[in-house]
């Protein structure tokens, strides 16, 4: 019997792990799930339903899971919540692939979080979804170095990567266990060190002049992510924006 798979992703990096699980052997992909062309989506490097229909699928629509049934779903950048019917209805569980360290960075806007608090490195989580957010048993990481010059973007971009390579590794072991019945060992997270980031959470984007030189210089690149707006200084109620080049803020 071939393992019933559900895909649920967006961007390349979803469109490459749905790659990834295409060439693998003994499995049926029962649905998959990305944002449809006419979607309005910040990302330019690819049209998700596009990418869907070249390899020869077409979009199941979110409120039809809800329904169906599978051995295993993967989720990877998917913007939806998954329900406990979700839960339910997939008997070896949901692994997302979370583009940031748990338990450290649960939520949205990790990137910049993660420069504007001084951190020395980053990471990408593999976990099972269960009915938190970003909550559920991980089952691997793999870290990265912030460069003294990373941007929310340029983090975002490095960040991609290993979250790729991160999948590729742990995806054949993870079918060899479902085809055996069982679920992949993870480990549960340590809450003591959880912090949680809305997707509210960089709406101030004001920098003060008061402010120490380390922490302007972290804000300006943590909010370094185009196309969405940059630091700003306000000088009499205009905005100077604020972008990161070469070790410098630079109005632009």
């Amino acid at each position: 019997m071939k393992l019933k798979i559900g895909f649920a992703g967006a961007r390349l990096l979803g469109s490459n792990c749905l790659k990834e699980v295409l060439k693998q052997p003994g499995l049926e992909i029962t649905a998959i799930c990305f944002p449809k062309a006419d979607e309005k989506v910040w990302w330019t490097d690819i049209i998700d339903e596009k990418e869907v229909k070249k390899l020869g699928f077409k979009i199941t629509p979110w409120p039809e899971w809800k329904e169906l049934k599978f051995d295993l779903i993967f989720s990877v950048l998917h913007g939806k919540i998954f329900k406990p019917a979700h839960l339910e209805n997939t008997r070896l569980g949901i692994i997302n692939l979370h583009p940031a360290p748990l338990p450290q960075y649960r939520g949205c806007n990790s990137y910049s979080h993660a420069i504007m608090n001084g951190e020395k490195k980053y990471g990408v989580s593999l976990h099972y979804i269960d009915e938190g957010i970003d909550t559920g048993d991980v089952i691997g990481i793999n870290y990265l170095k912030i460069d003294e010059n990373d941007t929310a973007y340029s983090l975002y971009q490095k960040a991609q990567k290993e979250a790729l390579r991160l999948f590729k590794t742990k995806l054949p072991q993870i079918l060899a266990y479902a085809k055996q019945g069982e679920k992949f060992p993870a480990k549960k997270q340590n809450n003591k060190r959880a912090n949680y980031y809305p997707r509210t959470s960089l709406q101030d984007k004001e920098v003060k002049l008061s402010w120490p030189k380390i922490k302007i210089d972290r804000f300006v690149r943590g909010l370094d992510f185009p196309p969405f707006e940059p630091a700003y200084l306000n000088i009499n109620g205009k905005k100077i924006y604020l972008t990161f080049s070469h070790n410098q803020t630079s109005g632009s």
